[in-house]
């Protein structure tokens, strides 16, 4: 009995060893804990509207949103509004809030867009601006006026509103005004289609202080305004050689879309440089497009074809001019001295003309003045005497030192006929040269205009005529002083037909060919 009970126990004790054994590897063994389930938020477009946010926060995903005032980024997934009011709290937005509403953007001062008001500003400056350039006025000018508008329509609102500058009115010229006018020209010129219009392509130099400018022209035929011509670049280049200048007129026609080879002509001043044999702007361009045609300034041709026949004279008239014009342009004593012969002679006062050496027109204007005012200018150098007188203006009158005021109206000597005969022949030059500067000239008119004056010269040659008042005159000369007198002005008929002849091919003018189509 004792021995069964000793073995139960150990039974007993074996079993309950085990299972401890066996609870111990089972709590040894990793029991999963239970997952917890999670929920995810998006972007509400009412968190936009909130009156706390509307003003800084923008969606940018469902599940992102973006602060404008720190300009960051940040998730909504997890915490939906939670994040948003966490994000309005933190320093760092709260920083970002204070300076935005003490510091304007850029954009606060720039005109709003699709504001009827300042649209209308808009086009008064430019309306202002085009006005100027229109009438040559400077932008100091310009300025100047629409400062003084507000003020005199004080009741417009409008009108206070307008500002304009010297650098506001160049960037509307520059930016605006201009493209818009090259735009137009290129329209009228049907440039990129199959019926773009042949033009003429016209340069020159011109100096501005220390820039070398070279404005690029166009000409050609409109079917709805005729002639036209218009500017097309302003180039700034300091090298006046051939190919540089060449090259300057094919990057402007390029910039334009415009064909070399629609190219008709090329015209510019008489210069080697744009029409010498071998190397000039013109054979490069025949280079390019060998239809071109010589389109050279015929208005020089005559001009200087004036100025060298005038050196067969012994009398310098244009010596003359300058030096008159010289004795008044800076005296205000001379000048009232000069009004009393002109009243003494009871004579209307005008003022002497200046006249420019490089100018062509100039000589012309400034003879005809001196000879209406004639009688008392040159009363006034003889009462200087000739101690006190130009020598060039005292060989002149001279001559009538010693006469009376009536004769100063009424007898011509020697002295004045070669006045009034340089005045007969340049008025002359200068009608047929007004009709060559004529806008609407076209090439069909070119060779009658030229033919036309070497026909007058020439019939004046075979006529003997000087002008009425010189053939007036002369039949008072003693016979040396007008034997001298026919020489020297029948060597100028001769001078003024070989400079023609020598510039102007009448014979072979490819002009002469257009003459026929002349409807005029």
């Amino acid at each position: 009995m004792g021995d069964s009970d000793s073995t139960l126990s150990d039974s007993n004790e074996a079993i309950s060893e085990r299972i401890s054994e066996t609870s111990t590897r089972v709590s040894a063994v990793a029991i999963p804990p239970t997952k917890k389930q999670k929920y995810s938020s998006s972007f509400q477009d009412s968190w936009a509207q909130n009156q706390d946010y509307k003003d800084w926060l923008v969606k940018v995903d469902s599940l992102t949103a973006k602060c404008n005032a720190c300009v960051v980024k940040f998730t909504v997934k997890y915490e939906g509004e939670k994040a948003v009011k966490t994000h309005l709290k933190s320093k760092g937005h709260f920083a970002a809030i204070n300076n935005r509403t003490t510091n304007n953007l850029i954009t606060a001062f720039l005109p709003r867009k699709n504001n009827a008001e300042e649209s209308s500003v808009s086009i008064i400056e430019i309306a202002q601006v085009y006005h100027g350039v229109n009438h040559h006025h400077s932008y100091l000018s310009t300025d100047c006026a629409i400062k003084l508008n507000s003020k005199l329509y004080r009741d417009s609102a409008l009108a206070k509103k307008v500002h304009c500058g010297r650098t506001k009115a160049e960037a509307i010229v520059e930016n605006c005004l201009a493209p818009k006018s090259i735009e137009d020209v290129l329209e009228d010129m049907q440039v990129n289609t199959d019926t773009s219009s042949p033009f003429s392509v016209l340069s020159d130099a011109s100096n501005k202080g220390n820039q070398k400018l070279f404005p690029v022209a166009v000409r050609y035929f409109s079917v709805k305004n005729g002639i036209q011509n218009k500017l097309l670049d302003f180039v700034e280049n300091n090298d006046e050689s051939s190919a540089s200048v060449t090259n300057s007129i094919v990057k402007s026609l390029q910039k334009c879309s415009l064909k070399i080879s629609d190219i008709s002509s090329y015209s510019a001043d008489n210069a080697s440089v744009n029409y010498g044999v071998h190397n000039s702007v013109f054979t490069k361009l025949l280079d390019l497009n060998a239809e071109l045609l010589k389109a050279n300034c015929n208005c020089h041709v005559i001009h200087n074809a004036g100025r060298n026949a005038s050196k067969a004279l012994s009398y310098d008239v244009e010596n003359l001019t300058l030096k008159i014009y010289a004795e008044f342009s800076n005296s205000a004593k001379k000048c009232e001295a000069l009004k009393d012969c002109f009243e003494y002679l009871e004579i209307h006062y005008q003022k002497m003309l200046r006249h420019v050496t490089t100018r062509w027109l100039s000589l012309y204007s400034a003879l005809d003045r001196l000879l209406r005012c004639w009688p008392a200018v040159k009363k006034y150098f003889l009462d200087l005497g000739e101690d006190n007188c130009d020598k060039n203006v005292w060989k002149f009158i001279k001559s009538q030192e010693h006469e009376l005021e009536d004769d100063l109206r009424s007898e011509i000597p020697l002295s004045e006929c070669y006045i009034y005969f340089v005045h007969h022949y340049m008025n002359i030059l200068n009608t047929h040269i007004v009709k060559l500067e004529s806008n609407r000239l076209s090439s069909t008119e070119l060779h009658e205009i030229m033919s036309d004056l070497k026909e007058q010269i020439i019939q004046r040659q075979n006529d003997q005529f000087f002008g009425s008042k010189v053939s007036a005159a002369l039949k008072y000369l003693p016979a040396n002083q007008k034997q001298i007198f026919l020489k020297e002005a029948n060597l100028v008929y001769k001078k003024l037909l070989d400079y023609l002849d020598k510039y102007y091919d009448f014979q072979n003018s490819p002009f002469q060919y257009f003459d026929c189509l002349n409807l005029e």
